[in-house]
């Protein structure tokens, strides 16, 4: 993060850079945080900005102590964003935007979720914009999943640029 700041501040090398405002926050830095994107422009890309913590399975008392860091809201929507990914058979270097944003709607506990497919050349873009309610979402999730294949996701993400 310093470095990139460095080369923006310094002026010698670059006019701007894409930074994560809760990390700039973090690092104390927060008056650095300026033109934040808000996702109804760009959605960021499945799990974007989800801290993980990672040991072995069989490591129990690993496992027992960071238990407690979990945050179920954010793992829920996280698991939501690379199940999406993984139907449209796509990995993290495929242009899938995924946006998993836990909410609740007329009392009822759920999720918006927001996805787009966009070509490599920009030109084609394939999106869903629904309301996923209830303790079962498996089902709306798929259904969610197989209009966005039905309407060519698959395709788009799948398409190489020619850059």
């Amino acid at each position: 993060v310093q470095t990139r700041l460095e080369k923006v501040l310094g002026g010698q090398e670059y006019d701007a850079t894409l930074l994560a405002v809760a990390g700039l926050n973090r690092l104390g830095l927060s008056q650095h945080a300026r033109g934040a994107i808000d996702p109804a422009m760009i959605l960021p890309a499945a799990s974007q900005g989800a801290l993980a913590l990672q040991c072995r399975p069989d490591d129990h008392l690993t496992l027992r102590r960071c238990l407690p860091l979990n945050h179920a809201v954010s793992a829920f929507a996280v698991q939501v964003e690379r199940q999406i990914v993984a139907a449209l058979e796509g990995d993290c270097r495929s242009p899938v935007a995924v946006l998993a944003e836990p909410a609740e709607r007329d009392g009822e506990a759920g999720c918006r979720v927001r996805v787009q497919c966009v070509s490599g050349d920009g030109r084609d873009c394939v999106q869903a914009d629904q309301w996923l309610g209830g303790k079962q979402i498996t089902r709306p999730l798929r259904r969610m999943v197989e209009e966005l294949r039905r309407r060519g996701a698959h395709q788009v993400i799948r398409r190489r640029s020619s850059f």
